[in-house]
C-alpha cells in the first residue's frame, strides 16, 4: 500500500449528530484499520461532533474541545492497528477523549478554585418572558459553574452519561473503571451537582 497523507482536518460543523446508518461503527473502524480514509471520514462525520462537545466540556472552552477532539481523531487514525477487532468503538474512541483530557489537569486544577465563564452556545428553547429567560440563563450557568469544579473523574463520567448517552458499561470501558465504579462516579457526581445548584434534576 502506498504511504498515506497527513491526516485532513477535520470540520465540527458538518456533523450534524443524526443516527449512524449504512456500516456499523465496527465495521466502519475496521477499514479504517487498513487505510481506508472514506471509512475514516464517515466515523469522523458520525462522532466528531460528540467528542468535541464532551472535550469542550471538561476544558470549559469551545475552542479548545474542537482542537483536543482533533487530535482524539489523530490518534485514532495514526494509532488505527491497534484497535482490535472484538471492541466495541464508543467505548474504545471515548477513553482516547478522556486520556486526552486528563493530559490537561493540571490546567484543570488551575480553574477548579474559581468559577469558569462557559462560551458554549446554549440551544434550549427560549422562556415565555425576559424574566423567565433571564431566571433560565441564571440557571444554566450555575449548573455550567457547578460541572465545572466537580472533581474531573466525577466531571468525565457525568458527561459521558447524560451528555454522551455512554450506557454504564461503556462509560466503565472508557475511563478504566468497572461499571459498578462507573454508576458511583455518576451518583457521586450528581449529589454534588444538587448541592451547587438549586432545582437540578438529572
Amino acid at each position: 500500500m502506498p504511504p498515506l497523507g497527513p491526516t485532513p482536518r477535520l470540520s465540527v460543523a458538518r456533523d450534524a449528530g443524526a443516527p449512524a446508518q449504512g456500516p456499523t461503527d465496527e465495521a466502519l473502524m475496521r477499514l479504517v484499520r487498513s487505510g481506508e480514509r472514506r471509512a475514516f471520514e464517515a466515523l469522523a462525520g458520525r462522532h466528531l461532533h460528540g467528542v468535541s462537545s464532551f472535550c469542550a466540556r471538561m476544558l470549559g472552552s469551545r475552542a479548545s474541545g474542537e482542537e483536543l477532539a482533533q487530535e482524539v481523531f489523530l490518534t485514532l487514525w495514526t494509532r488505527r492497528e491497534a484497535y482490535r477487532e472484538e471492541q466495541r468503538f464508543a467505548p474504545y474512541l471515548y477513553t482516547l477523549a478522556v486520556n486526552r483530557c486528563r493530559n490537561h489537569q493540571r490546567w484543570w486544577r488551575r480553574l477548579t478554585d474559581r468559577s469558569t465563564q462557559w462560551d458554549l452556545d446554549g440551544r434550549g428553547v427560549p422562556a415565555a418572558t425576559p424574566l423567565e429567560t433571564l431566571v433560565d440563563a441564571e440557571r444554566q450557568a450555575a449548573l455550567h459553574r457547578a460541572v465545572a469544579r466537580l472533581p474531573a473523574r466525577l466531571r468525565e463520567a457525568v458527561l459521558l452519561r447524560f451528555e454522551q448517552g455512554l450506557d454504564y458499561q461503556s462509560l466503565g470501558e472508557a475511563v478504566g473503571c468497572t461499571e459498578v465504579n462507573a454508576r458511583t462516579r455518576v451518583f457521586r457526581g450528581l449529589a454534588l451537582l444538587r448541592e451547587s445548584t438549586e432545582d437540578f434534576a438529572p
